[in-house]
């Protein structure tokens, strides 16, 4: 899982056509972080924002977020990831992903619109 994590945190080509798997999940939540511009992203964040993530408990947000901490993308508050409920976006997202961002902000507008 965290190999999928670091070549979707790392490489984050997004396709917008349905796909399982815990790779469309993790480009899911990445992209959320790169065109929300948040700082700071929280599990309520990600339950009301992210495709796929709506009525998750604890464990499974961990689950999916996981792969981005191990990949540098986010950073726990809280020591202990079972008690983590909010993570720092690393300011490197921001700075690496600012073209994809208006890139990635047009095909979505793009798919919504079809």
């Amino acid at each position: 899982m965290i190999a999928d994590g670091e070549n979707a945190a790392t490489e984050y080509t997004i396709g917008w056509e349905p796909q399982p798997g815990p790779q469309t999940r993790i480009k899911r939540i990445a992209s959320w972080i790169v065109t929300s511009g948040v700082k700071m992203v929280t599990a309520r964040d990600l339950t009301r924002n992210v495709t796929g993530m709506r009525g998750l408990g604890a464990r499974d947000i961990h689950a999916r977020v996981s792969p981005l901490v191990a990949a540098g993308w986010l950073l726990p508050y809280q020591p202990l990831p079972e008690y983590n409920t909010k993570w720092a976006v690393t300011p490197a997202v921001a700075r690496q992903f600012e073209a994809r961002k208006r890139d990635e902000e047009r095909r979505k507008a793009e798919w919504r619109a079809s």
